[in-house]
């Protein structure tokens, strides 16, 4: 089941997608593969932080089997999201994981893509149903329960390819309760983190 979501977001997000969001909201080629690349492990770790408690798995599986906008009818136009990404579900979505920390996200995404900050937004509008209908159709087909919806989604976001090497700074800042200013907050975070591992040998 990991194995089939990531080649999901492989074919689906980081190479359909890259060509959508090119064309639809006036990005270059590498401006979308790095605006995927380094919204994946935002939309992840949301994900995982949804799903480390009982009640956040249940709640999710829930939205995933209840709801038919995530049984994966979505990712069979792609296009048209891309084109109107306001139609879909994904502003919602996006409230729900990222909750306060939506705006520095945000602003992330497009300072290390290249892109202004209504792109980004945009981008994530588009990626955030397509990984729910990735997520929904996988449950449904397999009759997935939260406690393995919760290991799925755990080992996907460990996958370096999904952008594991940067996941555990970004789940820290999911964590954090701060000012949304996450230059600082991950330059704090890597500092404990280089001071923790130097310590340690």
């Amino acid at each position: 089941m990991q194995a089939l979501i990531e080649k999901m977001v492989q074919d689906q997000i980081k190479k359909q997608l890259n060509q959508q969001l090119s064309k639809s909201l006036g990005m270059s080629g590498s401006q979308a593969q790095d605006m995927i690349e380094n919204s994946l492990p935002y939309l992840l770790g949301g994900l995982k932080k949804q799903t480390d408690s009982k009640e956040g798995a249940e709640a999710l599986m829930e939205a995933l089997t209840k709801d038919d906008r995530h049984d994966g009818h979505v990712l069979e136009d792609i296009e048209t999201l891309a084109q109107d990404p306001e139609a879909g579900e994904g502003a919602s979505i996006l409230g729900h994981i990222f909750g306060d920390k939506e705006d520095a996200i945000e602003e992330d995404v497009a300072s290390k893509a290249g892109i202004d900050k209504d792109q980004a937004k945009k981008g994530l509008m588009v990626m955030a149903p397509m990984l729910m209908a990735m997520l929904g159709k996988v449950v449904r087909s397999e009759k997935m329960n939260p406690d393995k919806l919760s290991e799925v989604v755990t080992d996907v976001s460990k996958n370096k390819d999904m952008g594991g090497a940067g996941m555990k700074l970004v789940y820290q800042f999911l964590d954090q309760d701060g000012d949304g200013d996450l230059k600082d907050d991950f330059i704090r975070m890597g500092k404990n983190w280089l001071g923790k591992q130097l310590g340690g040998r």
